[in-house]
């Protein structure tokens, strides 16, 4: 039965019938479905009800849904805690989760503690999560700089799948004097959707460059 619903929940979310959905992942989560749980957290949370959101996602992780740890470490590093924002994410990225993980890296790299958000990206790239590649690139060229470090990581991120990694190359490569190439990433990213690469195509272009 919880299976059952939280399909149907899954597809009327895919249809933009969120009011339907929630109240099919409630009935999933009553017939003891922890990932509706997740759901119904993050449902609530696009739509800026933050307890709500905040109640459902804790009882998530009160079940053993790891997952859930990374929603709501967003919640409170809305709310300006990050230090509750951190226990989330810690508890997410001993879990496995990837993403938990490299946003922990970039909080701590946000609030000037660069050698633990070292050590927590290269430990990520090292078992191979994509998402840890962009931020320790970022670290790695904005802190260390080190410029050939920061291109490999951004392209090994872009080997894996991230193609937000364009854009953050085609700025390291444009501010190395390499204009043609970063002319390509710039294409590349805004043809993936990116518009932060689309503004800097438009920007280097303007340029003249």
């Amino acid at each position: 039965m919880a299976e059952e619903e939280l399909a149907a929940a899954h597809a009327l979310r895919d249809a933009g019938r969120d009011e339907e959905a929630l109240a099919a992942y409630r009935r999933a989560a009553a017939a003891g479905s922890r990932d509706a749980l997740l759901e119904i957290g993050l449902i609530h949370a696009d739509r800026g009800e933050v307890e709500a959101a905040r109640e459902a996602l804790q009882r998530a992780t009160a079940a053993g849904d790891s997952l859930a740890h990374l929603p709501l470490a967003d919640l409170e590093e809305a709310d300006g805690d990050d230090e509750s924002a951190e226990l989330h994410l810690r508890a997410g990225a001993q879990a496995g989760d990837a993403e938990a993980r490299a946003a922990l890296g970039v909080l701590l790299a946000r609030t000037d503690r660069p050698a633990e958000a070292r050590s927590v990206l290269l430990a990520g790239a090292a078992a191979g999560e994509v998402d840890a590649f962009l931020p320790l690139g970022n670290l790695l060229w904005d802190v260390d700089h080190d410029v050939a470090g920061a291109e490999a990581a951004y392209r090994h991120g872009l080997a894996g799948g991230d193609e937000n990694c364009h854009q953050n190359l085609g700025l390291l490569l444009e501010a190395t004097g390499r204009r043609e190439e970063a002319r390509e990433q710039y294409r590349l990213g805004a043809a993936s959707g990116d518009e932060m690469a689309v503004a800097a195509l438009a920007r280097l272009e303007a340029e003249g460059g």
